[in-house]
């Protein structure tokens, strides 16, 4: 039996290009605003300007058409390149921020600027570096509608050792971040604004978590038949491709945000990002 719904269809490309130009638009307003608003230049909104940054990029698998990505191999290597580094590195920053919230919750001080040079170098350096051997390898290739690792041996092991096993590491320890996290925020004595910022924060680090196990099963080879395999791509692909999206509707939704953003209560937004700055030291210092 034929199967109707192909790789090649229009409304595949297109409600893909449309989610993914979502995400771009909504990473951009992020790193607008992280830049634009004094107000926001605090340590939390910081870590969420890095992984605005990261989501743009990954953005682009969706906008980009495989027909482009794939016009050659150094095309093609180039975006795998780019698009396998930026996913691992909107993980980092969500592990960041999962840790941050964990070491304010935990009672440790430490000053975050220590850190977060070697968070930057993970960032930077150490993630772009792994996903350059795949480039030297020619194991870029065009596998469904994007530029990954290939399906071969040496594919495969790149997908597990450089992609897989990085990531998953920082899921489980983002998971224990949180175990610690909940057992104390019941507990903490801040104020409800504060505790409502913790815990939009936390949905940062828990869309990550969730976008992970959607890379994993896009990327484990399965016994499907054709339709059975483009509609479960059609599908992750929808969701993955609007995280950035999801990001903007978290950070609209942290409170105080859409006050700043009308140039309204300015001096009350202000004071409570450091009033909570002396309470959550690690989190909230201010980098102004």
């Amino acid at each position: 039996m034929s199967c109707e719904f192909s790789l090649s269809d229009n409304s595949y490309i297109y409600t893909h290009l449309a989610c993914g130009l979502l995400s771009f638009i909504g990473s951009l307003f992020i790193i607008f605003f992280c830049i634009y608003l004094k107000a926001l230049r605090v340590y939390s909104f910081k870590l969420i300007f890095y992984f605005s940054i990261s989501q743009l990029l990954s953005s682009l698998e969706y906008i980009f058409p495989l027909t482009i990505q794939d016009s050659s191999q150094v095309a093609c290597s180039f975006f795998g390149f780019l698009i396998n580094s930026s996913q691992m590195i909107s993980v980092l920053w969500m592990t960041c921020i999962a840790n941050c919230i964990r070491q304010a919750f935990v009672g440790q001080t430490i000053f975050h600027g220590q850190h977060e040079k070697y968070w930057a170098v993970c960032s930077l350096l150490v993630i772009p570096l792994l996903n350059v051997i795949p480039a030297i390898t020619e194991s870029y290739a065009a596998v469904g509608n994007s530029c990954t690792y290939n399906q071969k041996l040496t594919g495969t092991l790149e997908r597990i050792f450089i992609y897989f096993v990085p990531v998953w590491g920082m899921l489980l320890y983002s998971i224990g971040c949180y175990i610690q996290i909940f057992k104390r925020i019941k507990k903490t004595e801040v104020s409800h604004v504060f505790k409502s910022i913790i815990k939009k924060l936390m949905f940062y680090p828990i869309l990550m978590s969730f976008n992970v196990i959607l890379h994993t099963i896009e990327r484990i080879p399965m016994e499907l038949n054709e339709c059975e395999s483009n509609f479960l791509s059609y599908v992750l692909r929808i969701i993955l491709s609007l995280n950035g999206f999801f990001n903007f509707v978290i950070f609209v939704g942290t409170p105080g945000t859409i006050r700043k953003m009308r140039h309204e209560h300015e001096n009350e937004l202000v004071d409570e990002l450091a009033d909570l700055s002396s309470t959550l030291p690690v989190v909230f210092e201010s980098i102004s």
